[in-house]
Formats: C-alpha cells, sequence, structure tokens
C-alpha cells in the first residue's frame, strides 16, 4: 500500500497503493519478542522480531517485513503501528529491521544524521558512503536468516514501510520480485529509474520535513509506472468511497497481479491510524479514517505467490 501527502498542510490529502506482484524452524519461542543483528556489509545490523503465540513451529507462517521511516527504528515502529498485535490476531511473523544512519560512520541523529534506507533512486551521488549500503542485499540476507531459524511460508513473504521504508519497500518489489507475494508502501515514492519489473503530495510540488524541503513528482507517475509494469489496465475499479476515504482497484494484471490505490482527506505524512508521534507542523494531521494496517493485513491475506 502507499500512502503519501503533504507534510505542511492541515488539509493535506494522503494516497495509498496497494499492490501485489505476480511471480511467481524456529523452535516453540521462550520470548515472543527479541531484537538481534547481523553482520552484512561491513555493519551490525539489527532488527525487532515478533513470534505470535500461536505459532508452534509445525506449520509454516507468512513473513511481513515492517520498514520505518526515516529516523525512525523497527522496534518503535512494531508497537506504534499495531504490528505486534496483528501479528498475534493474524498468526504472521513479523521483522522489522533497522536503516543505517545517513552518514555509517557516525551515530544516529534524527535531526542530523537519521537512520534512512537506500532505495537506489538518485536522491545520493554514488560516492557517498550511503549511497553505498547495500539495503536490497541486507533485507534478502534477512529473509534468508529468518526462513533458517522459522517455518516460513516461501509463497507468503510480505514487504511494507512508511516514508523512506516506503521507498525501500517499492524497490524491493522490483529487485527481490522473485521471493516476496505482495508489497504496501506507505508515503513514500518510487525512486528507481528505468525500472521493468520488478510523494508526496498528490499533484506534486515542494514536500518540507524535518530535514529540509525538496521536490517531489505527481503521485501519478508512481502510479502509472506500477500500472505499466504489472499490465494493468488504464480504467480503475472503486473498491471505497465514502468516510474521507477512497480506494480504486487496476486489474486484471498480467499473471493475476493486484493493484489498488487508496487517498485519504486530511492525512499528513503519517501512518494512517497511527497516533500524532511528530509535530503537525512537520508532518501535517494524523488521521483515524482509515486503519492502514488492518488494511494491510487483509490485503496480504488474500494473496500469495503464484508460482
Amino acid at each position: 500500500m502507499r500512502i503519501q501527502g503533504r507534510h505542511t498542510i492541515s488539509s493535506a490529502v494522503i494516497a495509498a497503493i496497494l499492490l501485489i506482484l505476480a511471480l511467481a524452524p524456529l523452535a516453540h519461542a521462550t520470548e515472543r519478542v527479541t531484537s538481534s543483528s547481523f553482520q552484512f556489509g561491513g555493519f551490525a545490523r539489527a532488527y525487532a522480531l515478533h513470534v505470535p503465540s500461536r505459532y508452534d513451529g509445525k506449520n509454516p507462517a507468512a513473513l511481513v517485513i515492517v520498514l520505518h521511516g526515516a529516523g525512525g527504528s523497527g522496534a518503535r515502529t512494531l508497537a506504534r503501528e499495531g504490528w505486534i498485535a496483528a501479528s498475534d490476531r493474524d498468526g504472521f511473523i513479523v521483522a522489522a529491521p533497522d536503516a543505517l544512519p545517513v552518514r555509517p560512520s557516525e551515530a544516529e541523529s534524527f535531526r542530523t544524521n537519521p537512520s534512512a534506507w537506500n532505495d537506489l533512486g538518485q536522491t545520493a551521488t554514488p560516492d557517498t558512503a550511503h549511497h553505498r549500503v547495500d539495503d536490497v542485499g541486507f533485507i534478502d540476507a534477512l529473509i534468508t536468516r529468518l526462513e533458517s531459524q522459522c517455518r516460513i511460508d516461501p509463497k507468503r513473504i510480505y514487504v511494507t514501510g512508511f516514508s523512506s521504508g516506503a521507498s525501500m519497500t517499492l524497490t524491493l518489489g522490483v529487485k527481490l520480485a522473485g521471493r516476496l507475494a505482495a508489497i504496501a508502501p506507505v508515503s513514500g515514492q518510487f525512486q528507481l529509474a528505468n525500472a521493468t519489473l520488478a510523494l508526496n503530495p498528490l499533484a506534486g510540488g515542494a514536500a518540507t520535513t524535518p530535514w529540509g524541503t525538496s521536490s517531489k513528482p505527481p503521485i501519478a507517475q508512481s502510479i502509472n509506472a506500477w500500472r505499466t509494469m504489472l499490465k494493468c489496465p488504464s480504467s480503475a475499479a472503486t473498491l471505497r468511497n465514502g468516510g474521507g476515504v477512497k480506494g480504486i482497484s487496476y486489474g486484471p494484471c498480467a499473471g493475476g497481479a493486484v493493484l489498488e490505490f487508496y487517498t485519504v482527506d486530511g492525512l499528513g505524512h503519517v501512518w494512517p491510524g497511527s497516533p500524532q508521534v511528530l509535530p503537525a507542523r512537520w508532518v501535517g494531521e494524523a488521521s483515524d479514517k482509515l486503519d492502514g494496517t488492518s488494511l494491510i493485513c487483509k490485503f496480504f491475506a488474500a494473496h500469495q505467490k503464484v508460482k
């Protein structure tokens, strides 16, 4: 799901896109929430893991990977966005890795050196340290690591993320298309150039963050890129239209793929359904018109890899 929006205007509209890519054991946990790390690419890469109470190691479980936004962390994201409760309710294993700081060799600082994902976009020059961080390889290695420790259903591996994590999610949808069943980016944009499958403001324009202002393309540009890659029809069907929420779906797409897109009136650069954490002057207003975590869980549950 992609949810995107203005950052500084309280009447902002955010947009969401849900899409599925039609590409085709751990012993009973003594601790249901763990913090772990492993060496990858010269760094200790950390992640938080929640195993649902119903998991007994006998039956394969779905895996949901949640990517935090810039300046965030995996553990805080799991708790704040309701993923622990959703994991217990629906029975999937959820992992939330940590991105490295923009200057990886220095200590993380929200204002001066925030953690952020290298989504392979053109926001950094090739010679910067952050641009050389292999986050695609890290997530690939994390999936392999969890598969070696848990009974993971290879047809039900999903990724979702917010902001910087959303852009990374979209990149992973291309780069790890062979491993993922569906992705759900929230409030980020597609950064890869010349992608073949594999925002904020709806109309494009300036977007202000705690780290400055940058220009964003119209959300339609990202939607059309995925609609083209998934070979979806140009017309859309209405899924929902009321209560300040509108959802549309493009399909059927090639190989049974699905592309869904949601907008929420008045929601700023905040996870839908979550409380206000950062000041509204930075990110706009929170909204409870849409429970983003529940919507994503339902979307993931309805789709698995067909090959």
